[in-house]
């Protein structure tokens, strides 16, 4: 799961456009047009993955640091289904060993997304997020990510039906399978029990 609607929390030093609290944090609303927008879901396509976010003022990928920070790509970017309808959700191909090792461990399977992004102020304390335009997706220790325990890798194992003709098909392999081996099996020790003359003969 990549992303998430509804309400995120953020310190005012990172959204230096909009008036924190008085204790100087921001909640920011992030509605369903915005998050499922048709371009903000094409702009996570083909981006890296990175292992934490890049350091810098910025923390964002450029072409000058792509190369020694990517360990991935995502793919097929949409809206989730069921449980996950209020979630963007995608396909991650990781193709930095150390980083699928994390992942199997178990140890780094929060997703935190990095964009750029426009706010409108609706209160000090309070934004409505706009325009969001992925730039990486950054892979961090399970359980860090702002939006939470939601926003993680989840495993996909393929799962094929086992339909009334696929287990008589499966059946029909197995029987003539056995019959196969038993008549090879047979062919052998007729072979074996044979004079060793008869044998040579052949």
């Amino acid at each position: 799961m990549l992303a998430r609607c509804r309400e995120q929390e953020y310190h005012g030093s990172e959204i230096p456009t909009v008036d924190a609290d008085v204790n100087g944090w921001i909640i920011v609303s992030r509605p369903e047009r915005e998050v499922f927008d048709s371009a903000s879901l094409k702009s996570y396509i083909g981006k890296p993955v990175v292992l934490m976010h890049p350091e810098g003022e910025d923390q964002l990928v450029h072409p000058e640091n792509v190369r020694h920070l990517q360990i991935g790509s995502v793919l097929n970017a949409r809206r989730g289904d069921g449980n996950l309808r209020d979630c963007a959700v995608g396909d991650l191909m990781i193709t930095n060993k150390p980083a699928i090792d994390l992942i199997r461990r178990g140890t780094h399977r929060s997703l935190s997304a990095g964009y750029d992004a426009s706010y409108e102020q609706r209160e000090p304390g309070r934004a409505v997020q706009n325009r969001i335009r992925i730039n990486h997706l950054a892979l961090l220790p399970t359980g860090e990510a702002r939006c939470g325990d939601r926003c993680r890798v989840r495993d996909h194992q393929p799962h094929i039906a086992m339909t009334d003709a696929l287990r008589a098909q499966r059946r029909a392999h197995e029987q003539w399978s056995h019959a196969r081996m038993q008549k090879i099996v047979a062919a052998h020790k007729q072979f074996w029990q044979r004079p060793v003359s008869a044998r040579d003969a052949n």
